[in-house]
């Protein structure tokens, strides 16, 4: 019989990332007590090849191609110099049966190495424990990091994630994909997700560390998995969409490595220090664009003509009803007849957004100024392409004119996107790009 285990083992050094790592216990041989010195870290008597694992997980789901074999440690139950089995393995060992544990002791593991794409991939599609066939069982952390690898694909299905700049070392900057939890619920998911942290799922250590380490922190463990999941899904994912931009600015920079394989941006210090800082002024003020009742909402309008302009409209959309939108022109004509209401938040989400790609904002009035409620802009490609860009706090329905405006607009929206689009099938809302300004102008945000 074999036990499948698996947790994320954190990264060692600034600027790595984390990896799962995969492991079995077996009852098909009975273990040996291991010999070395009692400060010794031991080898696991009963964990199992990582081949013989490989060949148990195949009928089960799609391993990738070429895993690489991983070796860790781990801090486990033991009593004395052996190991506890975990409670889903069947085993008729007499010396262990009644055994209680005397404390934790560090085990040398090998297993395997998964990255966070293919972790994703692995974690979500694993059957539930009714369905494993009877020579197999999975551990309570692997079952924990499943049900965490779900929460990470509602995320990414979601497009809950939002581009930042940050910080490693003193003079490297990485740009990554961040999650984003804005709705009520998170708080009180994340809660149950760390309480719900089986002991197991925060035993492994990287064999650099030495001395006797205390388990890994869970709330570490789990913000740094959601993060590191969902970066390297978005960037996967998006990247051969993606068309460089060119352009000696380090805002072009950081926006070219948010699809790139190496995230390093690469610019003045000054300069990207500041970006860091706008960035955060930018992330503080999201807010703005949304809270717990509603999120900034673009709708894109087709006109009676190709000459006219394409009525971009301001709207707040419902976060429990997607369905219910309001015109922001009637938010701006409530607040006119009653000052005292607060000023509508409609400014710098979709601002900066609409500055990037060109459009002309006549619905996001400067301060005093009476609003139209829309914006026009002549080249919808460029819209289309941005609506595959995540953002956080506003969302933009999928655009009707794409399937409805012509064969000749849909075949070059097509060609400026470098993704199908007539074959597309009706989608709900998508999240549009809410870019912060060029860092030199901070207070644009």
């Amino acid at each position: 019989m074999l036990v499948l285990h698996g947790s994320w083992l954190l990264p060692t050094q600034l600027g790595e990332s984390g990896h799962f790592v995969l492991w079995a216990e077996t009852s098909g041989e009975k273990p040996r007590k291991p010999r070395g010195r009692p400060s010794q870290v031991l080898p696991h008597p009963f964990a199992a090849q990582p081949e013989r694992m490989r060949e148990a997980l195949r009928p089960l789901v799609s391993l990738p191609d070429g895993l690489a074999m991983a070796c860790f440690d781990a801090l486990l139950p033991a009593a004395g110099a052996l190991p506890l089995p975990s409670p889903r393995l069947v085993h008729d060992w007499e010396e262990l049966a009644d055994a209680m544990p005397t404390g934790l002791r560090r085990f040398k593991l090998q297993g395997l190495a998964l990255g966070a794409t293919d972790a994703l991939a692995v974690l979500t599609v694993l059957p539930a424990l009714e369905e494993l066939p009877p020579q197999l069982a999975l551990g309570d952390d692997l079952v924990f990091w499943s049900t965490v690898a779900r929460l990470a694909l509602e995320l990414l299905a979601g497009q809950r994630y939002i581009p930042a700049i940050e910080q490693v070392d003193a003079e490297t900057f990485y740009a990554r994909w961040r999650p984003v939890f804005d709705r009520p619920e998170d708080t009180s998911r994340l809660a149950q997700l760390l309480g719900a942290m089986p002991p197991a799922a925060r035993a492994l250590l990287p064999p650099q560390v030495k001395g006797e380490p205390e388990p890994a922190p869970a709330h570490r463990l789990l913000e740094d998995f959601l993060a590191t999941v969902v970066d390297a899904a978005v960037r996967e994912w998006h990247s051969p969409a993606w068309q460089p931009l060119r352009g000696e600015d380090v805002a072009v920079a950081w926006l070219n490595a948010l699809f790139a394989v190496d995230p390093t941006v690469e610019g003045p210090y000054f300069t990207l220090s500041t970006l860091v800082k706008a960035h955060k002024a930018w992330v503080r003020q999201l807010h703005v664009a949304g809270d717990a009742n509603f999120r900034v909402c673009l709708s894109l309008n087709v006109p009676d003509t190709p000459e006219e302009p394409w009525p971009l409209e301001f709207l707040l959309q419902a976060s429990d009803d997607p369905s219910l939108l309001v015109p922001a022109k009637t938010v701006w004509k409530a607040r006119g007849k009653n000052p005292h209401l607060p000023e509508p938040p409609l400014r710098g989400a979709p601002g900066a957004s609409a500055h990037r790609f060109g459009f002309r904002l006549a619905g996001v009035p400067a301060p005093g100024a009476q609003p139209a409620g829309a914006a026009t802009h002549r080249r919808p490609a460029d819209y289309r392409r941005s609506l595959h860009l995540p953002a956080g706090g506003s969302a933009s329905p999928e655009p009707q004119w794409l399937r409805a405006a012509g064969p000749a607009l849909v075949e070059q929206t097509r060609r400026a996107s470098r993704r199908p689009i007539a074959s597309e099938k009706p989608r709900g809302p998508t999240q549009h790009d809410n870019r912060p300004p060029q860092p030199a102008k901070p207070g644009q945000l």
